[in-house]
């Protein structure tokens, strides 16, 4: 049995994960092997007719669940006032979901994806023209934040104020393009948003841990461990601050 501490990894089946609220298992049933998730009181069964493999646990990008409603994620927090021509890093939360991978043969296949969170979403913009986001409301620190990494990841957020006035900021919203996450004991992501005025910034996702020695996770993107290719950003361009 694998401990609390050590779940997102990679794993030879058959093994078996078990806490209060997550039973993640593989075990053989001749002469294939029976997969088996049970999570919220919801349970999932597969079975897997090939010969014994690997099981990846990882960390995956909050967007899929209960079904591809978005591909936006948003970030809400407390009001930061970011001085002209200035950059700052602050650090804020983000909900996360849960992959589980199978690889064989060198190739890695999505097999389920569940989460220890009802998922929220919002509407960034006007309902013309705005987008429907994932939505998350944080607290902002200076220094990483414990959080549980079953439910929360943390992301190394740099504002960058390219006007020159005093700027608020007090959401983020980020595409699913290239979102990567990383993982040790805790899930990461770094971002910047670059703030051309009241109005109109710009946000992208990194390539790089904020910490060194955490692991880059699968990407549900692609399904396998795909070499980072720069996003172009996502341009906000419905305001930065609540009531613009």
């Amino acid at each position: 049995m694998l401990n609390a501490g050590s779940v997102f990894g990679v794993y030879p089946y058959p093994f078996r994960y078990e806490s209060g609220e997550i039973l993640v298992a593989v075990e053989q049933s001749d002469p294939f092997y029976t997969y088996t998730r049970v999570c919220r009181g919801a349970r999932v069964e597969k079975v897997i007719a090939s010969p014994p493999g690997t099981i990846l646990i990882h960390p995956v990008e909050p967007l899929t669940l209960p079904k591809q409603v978005t591909r936006f994620l948003e970030i809400r927090f407390p009001p930061v006032v970011v001085e002209p021509l200035a950059e700052k890093t602050l650090y804020v939360t983000f909900p996360l979901d849960i992959g589980v991978f199978i690889e064989g043969k060198g190739d890695i296949e999505k097999m389920d994806v569940f989460s220890l969170r009802e998922p929220q979403y919002s509407l960034y913009g006007p309902s013309d023209r705005g987008v429907i986001t994932r939505y998350h409301e944080s607290g902002i620190t200076g220094q990483i934040p414990t959080t549980d990494p079953f439910r929360e990841g943390v992301m190394r957020l740099a504002l960058k104020n390219a006007s020159r006035n005093w700027i608020e900021v007090s959401r983020a919203v980020f595409e699913n393009t290239n979102m990567v996450l990383f993982h040790d004991e805790m899930v990461g992501m770094t971002a910047r948003m670059e703030i051309f005025s009241g109005l109109v910034a710009e946000t992208k996702i990194g390539d790089r841990p904020f910490r060194e020695g955490m692991k880059r996770s699968v990407g549900l993107s692609s399904g396998r461990k795909a070499t980072f290719v720069e996003q172009k950003g996502f341009l906000m361009e419905h305001g930065a601050a609540d009531g613009i």
